[in-house]
């Protein structure tokens, strides 16, 4: 089980943090999985 929230953003967004939380989420699905492009 892996969690990631938007407590390891370096800086808070000033509006719904709910759309970048799911864009880390997805990046860190992508890097778990071994399909990153970077």
């Amino acid at each position: 089980l892996r969690v990631i929230d938007a407590s390891i953003m370096p800086t808070i967004v000033s509006g719904n943090t709910n759309g970048p939380t799911l864009a880390l989420a997805d990046r860190a699905v992508t890097l778990m999985m071994g399909e990153a492009a970077h």
